[in-house]
C-alpha cells in the first residue's frame, strides 16, 4: 500500500481474512525488512517484493526452517564436542604455569617467592594458584633447591584415588652451580 510521501504501509492478514494497518514505514525500509514475520504481507499482496524478487510465505517458511535446523546443529556441535576441562587436567595445567612463574619470579629477583600470590602475572600463562577443585595449592621449598607443589585432590585429604588423590610436583629451582632453574629443564617428579 502506497501512502503519500513515498512510504509504504505493512499490514496484517488475521485468520478471518481481515486486514489491518499495523506500521507505516519509509520505503527504504521496507526493502530491508526480507524476513518479516510470518503472516505480514506487503500491501494487499500476498507475496513481498524486495530487490526484485518475490518472496512467499511458503519461502519464508522454508528459509526459516533450514535456518533453525542450522541452528541447532551448530548447537549439537558444541554440546557434543566442547567439554570442560576435568579438575585434575586443570589442577595439571595450573602446576606447569605455576612452575614458569616461579622460575621466572626467582631469575627476576635473584630469591625464591615466599608464597604463590607474590608471584607476578606471567603473558600466555593462567595466573590461578588454585587446583581443579577451587583449594589453593600448596607450595614449599626443600632444601634451598627443589619446589614442591601439592594439591590435596577432590576431597581434600591427604592420600586418596583417582580423583581424591593428591597430585605433587617437584622441580629443580637453584642447580648446584648456583644458577637458577630454567623451564626447559625436567621435572624431577612430574604432576
Amino acid at each position: 500500500m502506497e501512502t503519500a510521501g513515498g512510504s509504504s504501509a505493512i499490514c496484517w492478514t488475521s485468520r478471518a481474512g481481515l486486514t489491518g494497518h499495523h506500521r507505516r514505514l519509509p520505503r527504504h525500509l521496507t526493502l530491508i525488512l526480507i524476513p518479516l514475520p510470518l503472516g505480514y504481507t506487503y500491501g494487499n499482496n500476498a507475496a513481498i517484493r524486495t530487490t526484485g524478487m518475490w518472496v512467499t510465505p511458503v519461502m519464508r517458511r522454508i528459509v526459516y526452517t533450514i535456518l533453525i535446523l542450522v541452528i541447532a546443529a551448530l548447537v549439537g556441535v558444541i554440546l557434543f564436542y566442547v567439554r570442560p576441562i576435568p579438575p585434575r587436567s586443570k589442577t595439571v595445567l595450573t602446576m606447569n604455569a605455576l612452575r614458569a612463574r616461579i622460575l621466572a619470579y626467582s631469575r627476576a629477583n635473584g630469591a625464591m617467592p615466599r608464597d604463590l600470590r607474590s608471584l607476578p602475572s606471567v603473558t600466555n600463562y593462567t595466573n590461578a594458584v588454585v587446583d581443579g577443585w577451587g583449594q589453593p595449592i600448596q607450595f614449599s621449598i626443600v632444601e634451598n633447591r627443589y619446589a614442591i607443589l601439592k594439591s590435596l585432590g577432590a576431597d581434600k585429604r591427604p592420600g586418596g584415588q583417582n580423583d581424591d588423590a593428591d597430585i605433587e610436583s617437584r622441580f629443580l629451582l637453584r642447580k648446584d652451580d648456583g644458577t637458577w632453574g630454567d623451564i626447559s629443564d625436567e621435572w624431577s617428579k612430574a604432576p
